[in-house]
């Protein structure tokens, strides 16, 4: 049997800001189109290719669009332990925000909320006043 010494963690960022030191850590950052429009290389496919890198942790710097729905079926599927960025408005705007963003990865509420409630243990707020952490499941109500 083979000894485990360090997490793989992959890191995926639109840009590359997170800077670990874990010599496990593997930072992925997206790529722009040419002036062609081509090599484009967006988030939902580094996403993609990540799954199949088998990382124990995986950072996805900011969820904007569909990569949400290949995050929540990664944190279902064995990726407990990972994290990512989200920016709403307040902490009570979080809730909304994930059901927004499960709409653009083609989920509907009932399932997007679902998915979150087992998939996302807590959240945690920054704003200039603080920081506040909850567990999501008193944020779904």
């Amino acid at each position: 049997m083979l000894s485990k010494t360090a997490d793989r963690i992959i890191t995926i960022e639109d840009v590359g800001e997170l800077e670990l030191t874990s010599t496990s850590a593997v930072s992925l950052v997206t790529r722009q189109p040419n002036i062609e429009g081509r090599g484009e290389i967006g988030l939902e496919e580094l996403f993609r290719q990540v799954l199949r890198m088998r990382p124990d942790r995986i950072v996805l710097g900011e969820i904007r669009g569909s990569e949400f729905g290949l995050m929540l079926q990664a944190l279902n599927t064995g990726h407990a332990g990972s994290a990512a960025t989200l920016h709403a408005n307040s902490i009570d705007s979080v809730v909304p925000r994930l059901e927004g963003l499960g709409l653009l990865a083609g989920l509907g509420q009932d399932a997007t909320r679902m998915l979150v409630a087992t998939a996302i243990d807590y959240v945690i707020h920054l704003s200039p006043a603080g920081m506040r952490i909850s567990k999501l499941v008193d944020l779904l109500g």
